[in-house]
């Protein structure tokens, strides 16, 4: 995130540009014509240009401007001319209105702050509140994630970014919940709020092992939920084109019971209220259980396309997410899964993703993409049987920022508690577009698993590979299934 390009061919302005905003953590691109500025545009939409008026007016007797006006994944991007304003009495033309107008020579402070002050931004959703719910002293499950990965991206100064805003959200109310949740079932939640099991709760799936009542449950799913919600409307918006909560993610909760450590369904949720202003939406899970909620949320609706990688129904739980689930009626063709076998590595999962994600996303052309970094299937959680490091996840996840026209990110799972930190803030770094200095290494801990050090104590995990007959049956099996998806599945998303 932040790319800016600069557009001009003025090499003072242009040292000035880059070493200003590359201090303040901006990528930064120079083009010096109008195909040059098109070129790195169509491989890496900008946040900003930063664009020289002659320059502008002279490239190849067309108006840059205008040639990102016809082109929709680059009308939006806010612009910054620099030269002398109009002169009196012109009026900017229509690709011009929304351009702010600096004179040369630009004083350091004033390119900062233009710059600050128009860039498209990024939200990291949080609230200190999450971290004060429990689940139960022996359950997987820990909020407190959130509070450990707020720190770690603190240490790394990944929250102090210019273009950066940590915003902090209010719960979601029952009517923001109803759109997808029964009444009753909501009801039943609020009465569980106290901690207090009652045997009707069982009805709900409420106060099993996997979903406990517990002080406050009712409470913390409303203030994921509001999180969610509100990364939501702030992509919606346009001032914003990434948002990350990462207590959000509660993918197995269903129209009426709990499930699966989810009692609220705020993906549904928040999906559901984007559909209610006409967007198109793409839903991609990267957690090792199958996004099963979700998709049973929108398996007849072609205007949500939900893609999900998993660990195999055949080996865990909710035990589907099969090839052959594709969707019904109108949805046929926009429900997309990809099971993976225990011990699928980096490399199979990547070969995998891109060989579905890319292609899928950006045939369906969505408004917003979601996606789920859930990071149970890495080597050392307790929960599944994958065999991935954080350098996968990190890897989809940057994918995924540079197809997606707006995106929100959500957690998920991950029971492992430093691998999730981990995984996390280096996916928020990423997706920024940052690749943290590793000043930490040795200090972060580590995991022991058989004989090597998968976690290095740094934020990035050191790579580990399945290897030998296993690989080979492991890569067969998923070759099979994207060539499958790829015939039969893929061919059918379309564009609005």
């Amino acid at each position: 995130m932040a790319r800016i390009l600069v557009v001009d061919n003025d090499p003072g302005f242009v040292r000035m540009t880059r070493g200003v905003l590359q201090t303040d953590g901006y990528q930064v691109q120079v083009a010096t014509d109008r195909s040059e500025a098109l070129n790195l545009m169509e491989h890496a939409v900008p946040d900003l240009v930063l664009l020289d008026d002659q320059l502008r007016r002279e490239m190849d007797g067309v108006d840059l401007m205008d040639a990102m006006s016809r082109n929709p994944r680059l009308r939006q991007i806010p612009k910054i001319i620099v030269d002398s304003a109009p002169e009196g009495g012109e009026e900017p033309g229509d690709s011009l209105e929304n351009a702010l107008w600096l004179s040369k020579p630009v004083k350091p402070k004033t390119l900062v702050d233009a710059v600050a002050g128009h860039v498209t931004r990024t939200a990291f959703v949080h609230s200190p509140q999450y971290g004060e719910y429990e689940y139960g002293p022996d359950h997987p499950m820990e909020p407190r994630r959130a509070l450990e990965t707020v720190e770690l991206c603190h240490k790394y100064g990944l929250l102090d970014k210019p273009w950066v805003d940590v915003v902090e959200p209010q719960p979601a109310g029952v009517e923001d919940m109803v759109p997808f949740h029964d009444r009753d079932y909501l009801a039943a939640l609020q009465e569980a709020n106290d901690g207090v099991f009652e045997e009707r709760m069982i009805e709900f799936g409420l106060g099993t092992m996997d979903c406990p009542v517990f002080p406050g449950v009712y409470d913390y799913s409303a203030l994921a939920t509001g999180g969610t919600l509100l990364a939501a409307s702030l992509v919606d918006g346009g001032r914003y084109d990434l948002s990350f909560n990462l207590s959000g993610g509660f993918h197995h909760a269903h129209h009426r019971n709990a499930e699966g450590f989810c009692y609220v369904n705020d993906i549904a949720i928040a999906i559901r209220h984007l559909l209610r202003k006409g967007r198109r939406i793409a839903y991609v899970d990267l957690d090792a259980h199958h996004g099963d909620g979700v998709q049973d949320a929108f398996y007849e609706d072609n205007r949500v396309l939900t893609i999900s990688l998993h660990e195999s129904g055949e080996t865990l739980f909710p035990w589907s997410g099969f090839e052959t689930e594709i969707g019904t009626g109108e949805g046929k063709g926009y429900n997309i899964n990809v099971p993976l076998p225990p011990q699928t590595d980096d490399e199979v999962f990547l070969e995998a993703f891109n060989e579905v994600v890319p292609e899928a996303v950006t045939a369906f052309d969505p408004d917003i993409v979601f996606v789920l970094l859930g990071v149970d299937g890495l080597l050392a959680d307790p929960l599944s049987h994958l065999a991935l490091t954080n350098n996968a996840y990190a890897e989809a996840a940057k994918v995924i920022e540079g197809i997606s026209p707006k995106c929100v990110a959500l957690g998920g799972g991950g029971y492992q508690m430093n691998s999730v930190t981990r995984a996390w803030c280096l996916a928020w770094a990423v997706m920024n577009g940052i690749e943290p200095e590793d000043e930490y290494v040795g200090t972060i801990g580590g995991m022991m698993v058989g004989t090597e050090y998968v976690e290095g104590g740094g934020l990035r995990d050191r790579h580990a590979y399945t290897t030998g007959p296993l690989k080979v049956e492991i890569r067969k099996e998923v070759e099979r299934v994207t060539e499958h998806l790829k015939t039969a599945v893929l061919p059918l998303v379309k564009p609005a």
